[in-house]
């Protein structure tokens, strides 16, 4: 006969009702839980015992549970039931203080990335003048841009430099603009005349002249770090009048060969 097995659960000091102990009738290997089988298995009776002994040694016998000994764990505060009224927010309602005058940074209302409107001026209408104003109508569209050329003409160099036997060291079919191809050039290297009436005629049929201001000279560019911009000083060769002006983006083309 095979003894009842009891499993002593004792309590921590966090539990506040007790666990009955867990009882086992017989062990069965079988996938049958312990509510599935009978009270009185029939193959474990010893038939040297009376029935009714056989049925009192097969019924489970409860021992009372030891008393619970006083908690040692600090009495915990009880939980309120009161509900507590929540931390109101601060009082947003009042618009925002406008920027200060004088402010080292201030914040532009405006998404990022947003387009602007911006002002280019580039120094010298020689091939890299004209080439830029061509690049900016491809790329860009809210802009204005101005050329200052300090000469009465457009072509940079090839204007200035006209002594006899002046021409280019590399070959005219390389030396031309790749969007604007000159293909009956005089010369296999061509002459300084012959290229500057090639940039001039690319100016003309381009349009490139109203962005273009001829003997304007740029005789101071300083950096306006407040502003974020270029404070340029302008004179006019003609009248000798002096003014002022700004560019957000300064390009030099004035070169070297001059």
């Amino acid at each position: 006969m095979e003894r009842l097995s009891y499993l002593l659960i004792t309590t921590t000091c966090h539990e506040t009702s007790p666990v009955l102990p867990l009882l086992s009738m017989h062990p069965s290997s079988s996938s049958e839980s312990l509510l599935d089988q009978d009270p009185i298995n029939p193959a474990l009776l010893d038939p040297k015992l009376s029935a009714h002994d056989q049925t009192i040694q097969h019924q489970p016998v409860l021992c009372p549970l030891p008393p619970t000994p006083p908690s040692s764990c600090p009495s915990e505060p009880a939980l309120s039931t009161t509900a507590e009224p929540m931390a109101q927010p601060a009082d947003h309602s009042a618009a925002a203080e406008p920027p200060q005058a004088g402010a080292a940074y201030t914040v532009r209302e405006q998404p990022l990335g947003s387009a602007r409107h911006i002002r280019i001026v580039g120094v010298g209408a020689g091939a890299s003048g004209l080439n830029l104003i061509r690049t900016l109508r491809l790329n860009l569209s809210d802009y204005e841009v101005t050329i200052y050329e300090k000469n009465a003409d457009v072509g940079g160099t090839w204007l200035e430099n006209r002594y006899p036997g002046c021409r280019c060291d590399v070959p005219s079919h390389s030396y031309q603009f790749s969007w604007r191809q000159k293909k009956d050039w005089a010369n296999f290297f061509a002459g300084a005349e012959e290229i500057g009436d090639y940039l001039c005629r690319v100016c003309d049929e381009e349009g490139m002249r109203d962005s273009i201001k001829t003997l304007h000279q740029v005789t101071s560019a300083q950096w306006n770090e407040k502003d974020g911009q270029w404070e340029l000083a302008i004179k006019n060769l003609e009248t000798g009048e002096q003014f002022s002006d700004y560019a957000t983006f300064l390009v030099d083309g004035t070169g070297i060969l001059k």
